[in-house]
């Protein structure tokens, strides 16, 4: 299960999410304003760059991998993720039209048309799908102390690997802190932790997205 996850995410908690951001709930004023905040942050995001160190979860094996992420509007993405227990790594680049994986250091590579998936591992996609879906759901942790807020959405199309999926960010410095991808049942089958993100990297450019 864990690999077809994989597979899914490369052709492409911290708190209870007891408030709704589209129900009947009332969100205090603090807990609006970091809200607006975020959204306000990441609808002027036009690239970014990171680091992530994902663990993907079957029945009660965890594998663990390590990944360079690069991100360009809403439809150009790359994603280089290396398993710490092999000296390959696996190359995906997608610029809206084709997508192609490369195993680096070998001659394998393809090049298909992108499929209509929605690649979860990248922040600029997630809050694409947030603000398309009719189930969203918001969590406020400490606002304005330095900790995070956490928004969940429900994945479009489901499947039994991946029904929700939740991203916290951080109300300081409104970066992404950590993604987790849950299944029909609710448990976690993938966790993502970011680092070294960088907010419109302008190292960030049109090449790093070629296929041909």
């Amino acid at each position: 299960m864990c690999k077809k996850l994989i597979s899914v995410f490369l052709t492409l908690m911290i708190s209870v999410f007891a408030l709704s951001a589209c129900g009947g709930n009332r969100l205090s004023d603090s807990d609006m304003d970091i809200y607006e905040k975020i959204h306000t942050y990441y609808s002027k995001m036009e690239s970014y760059s990171a680091n992530v160190t994902f663990s993907c979860f079957s029945n009660k094996t965890e594998n663990k991998y390590t990944a360079e992420q690069k991100a360009m509007g809403n439809d150009k993405f790359f994603i280089k993720v290396s398993n710490p227990d092999s000296t390959l790594s696996v190359t995906t680049i997608a610029n809206g039209a084709k997508t192609k994986t490369l195993t680096d250091g070998t001659d394998y590579s393809v090049t298909v048309p992108t499929a209509d998936t929605t690649n979860l591992l990248f922040v600029n996609n997630f809050f694409k799908t947030y603000y398309s879906s009719e189930e969203t759901y918001l969590a406020v942790n400490g606002a304005g102390k330095g900790n995070v807020t956490v928004l969940e959405t429900d994945i479009s199309p489901k499947s039994a690997n991946s029904a929700k999926v939740s991203l916290s960010v951080s109300n300081k410095t409104l970066a992404p802190v950590n993604l987790t991808v849950y299944d029909m049942g609710g448990k976690v089958v993938l966790s993502a932790e970011f680092s070294n993100f960088q907010y419109n990297d302008k190292s960030v450019t049109d090449s790093d997205f070629t296929t041909d």
